[in-house]
C-alpha cells in the first residue's frame, strides 16, 4: 500500500496542471482507512481491492440541469476524463499505477464521501491508484 506521502504527490502534481482548474468539479480521495470497501465501491472489480486510494471526480450537476444548460452536461464528463488521465501521468511519472473506473454505484461513492445521492454533486469518474501488480 502507498503511503499518505506517496498518495499526496501523485494527487498535487495531477491537479497542478493549468487544465485541471475547473470550479464545477472537484477531486476527493478514498483511502481503505476510511473504512470503506474500495473494491464494493467499484462495482467489484478485482484491482480496485488492491488500490492504496480512489480518486473521486466529482461534478456540480446544477448549472448543467438547468434551463441552457445541457451541453454543460458532456463537457464535465469530458473534463472528468482529462483529470483522470492527468493523475494517471502522474502516477506513472512517479512510478506507481492508475486505472480508471467508469462503472461504479453511484450513490455509495457519494455516501462515502458524505454527499447525499440527490445533491448536485455528482460522482463522475474514479481512478484507482496504487503500486502495479
Amino acid at each position: 500500500a502507498l503511503g499518505a506521502e506517496e498518495i499526496s504527490r501523485v494527487f498535487a502534481g495531477g491537479l497542478s496542471r493549468p487544465f485541471v482548474q475547473r470550479p464545477l468539479l472537484r477531486v476527493e480521495r478514498l483511502l481503505p482507512g476510511d473504512g470503506v470497501d474500495l473494491r464494493r465501491l467499484a462495482g467489484h472489480q478485482s484491482f480496485a481491492a488492491g488500490a492504496s486510494c480512489l480518486a473521486v471526480l466529482l461534478g456540480d450537476l446544477e448549472p448543467a440541469l438547468a434551463p441552457g444548460g445541457a451541453w454543460l452536461y458532456r463537457r464535465l464528463h469530458e473534463e472528468a476524463g482529462a483529470i483522470g488521465h492527468a493523475l494517471s501521468l502522474e502516477a506513472a511519472a512517479q512510478g506507481l499505477g492508475a486505472r480508471g473506473i467508469g462503472g461504479f454505484l453511484d450513490d455509495e461513492v457519494l455516501a462515502a464521501l458524505g454527499l447525499p445521492a440527490e445533491g448536485r454533486w455528482q460522482a463522475l469518474y474514479l481512478l484507482a491508484v496504487g503500486r502495479p501488480a
